[in-house]
């Protein structure tokens, strides 16, 4: 939010606390912890540190900007490790949500980086998009993973690095591409409609921690 507030001109000085924010990541977060889960959540507040500093950049010196740069390469790292130890030691997880979010972080870091090697890999790796949509999404267009809450799970990665893939003008658009058997993005977005009772809301199936969703 100060990195948007300073993209929009309304202060030098919200650029410049966001770029301090970036950096103190940058220079305190080393990626030592070790988990299962870990992939999804240095993708989780690390997207939201990329995004920062795409828009506050400006407000850095070179010196930097390259610090910002190793500590987003560092971080695509870490995810990376993580999604290798997914695909080789839990190969049962197939078409796990959590594959949606290593590739947002591994593709958008590349796109940032310049590496088309890294979002190459996100699209088309093991467990990539491409087959995550070929052979995670139902014919219905939902999620295979039995619970709603996942559905949109998937959709919060995969929707940011597709609108990342056309700002970058990559020749694979996301939101327009097809795959084996007709599959795409659209159907993921237009699957709750059809599930949705009367007053917008959804049937909590699955992991739904308990919580109502409303398409409203």
């Amino acid at each position: 939010r100060l990195a948007l507030a300073g993209a929009l001109g309304l202060g030098n000085a919200y650029a410049r606390r966001a770029a301090e924010i970036v950096l103190a990541f940058a220079r305190t977060y080393d990626f030592s912890p070790v988990h299962w889960d870990v992939g999804m959540n240095y993708a989780g507040f690390g997207m939201l540190l990329l995004y920062a500093y795409d828009l506050a950049s400006d407000a850095m010196d070179q010196g930097e900007r390259g610090e910002a740069r190793s500590f987003f390469d560092r971080l695509c790292a870490a995810v990376e490790q993580n999604d290798r130890t997914w695909t080789e030691r839990l190969p049962w997880n197939a078409y796990n949500n959590h594959y949606a979010w290593h590739k947002w972080a591994i593709g958008s870091v590349g796109l940032l980086l310049g590496q088309p090697e890294r979002v190459d890999y996100a699209l088309n790796g093991p467990m990539g998009v491409r087959e995550l949509l070929e052979g995670g999404v139902m014919d219905d267009g939902l999620w295979f993973e039995s619970s709603t809450a996942y559905h949109f799970t998937t959709l919060y990665a995969l929707m940011p690095l597709a609108e990342a893939l056309r700002n970058a003008q990559w020749p694979v658009d996301l939101y327009t591409a097809e795959f084996r058997g007709g599959r795409c993005l659209r159907q993921l977005l237009d699957a709750p409609l059809g599930m949705a009772f009367p007053d917008a809301t959804l049937p909590t199936i699955g992991d739904c921690y308990g919580r109502a969703v409303c398409l409203r």
